[in-house]
């Protein structure tokens, strides 16, 4: 048990003493200091990251090929490139003509709710948020999740790696609770 006295000049505590309120004031600042600063660096260490080997394995340039449900044939070129520090993944996906289809995406973890997610953006102005349990075996799924009060259908990517310089990406749409094919891609890389 410490014994506080207060003697004429100051504060005293077994050996310790601080000769004015003043230097009191300083100590307790010092203090306050060391533990918000060990806080803060037990919270940065403690804060998720994209899984790095997702981030290696992804990055770079791809070149796909695949097709739709219906059979019919689809190409695309898409990039992966760490963006904002290494915090994301920035998916680019172009498709070959006579295919439309432009898409950008961020994949990272949002540091809030400690989760793997994909911001998709995409040419014909719909944004979508995917959620993902994560890099797993050499697969990652990211299903659809509702924002901005969107009324959303059933819907998630797939990335699954087939080598180390080769994926296939599923898309599937949930009908009638049953998840359907929409097209599937093989990348390769460039």
């Amino acid at each position: 048990m410490i014994d506080f006295t207060i003697p004429q000049e100051g504060y005293i505590s077994n050996d310790f003493i601080l000769r004015t309120s003043n230097e009191l004031g300083e100590f307790v600042k010092s203090i306050l200091f060391v533990l918000v600063t060990a806080g803060a660096l037990c919270c940065h260490a403690q804060q998720p990251a994209t899984d790095p080997a997702m981030s290696r394995f992804f990055g770079g340039n791809w070149s796909c090929a695949g097709e739709f449900a219906s059979g019919k044939k689809i190409e695309a070129d898409v990039s992966f490139a760490p963006e904002l520090d290494g915090k994301w993944l920035l998916y680019r996906h172009t498709d070959r003509p006579p295919g439309p289809f432009k898409a950008m995406a961020l994949w990272g973890v949002d540091q809030p709710s400690g989760n793997l997610i994909s911001v998709m953006e995409d040419n014909f102005g719909n944004a979508r948020l995917f959620t993902s349990d994560g890099w797993t075996d050499g697969s990652v799924t990211f299903t659809r999740a509702a924002i901005l009060d969107q009324k959303i259908s059933q819907e998630r990517f797939r990335y699954e790696r087939q080598s180390a310089d080769s994926f296939k990406m599923t898309y599937e749409r949930s009908v009638d609770n049953h998840w359907k094919m929409a097209d599937s891609i093989v990348y390769m890389r460039k």
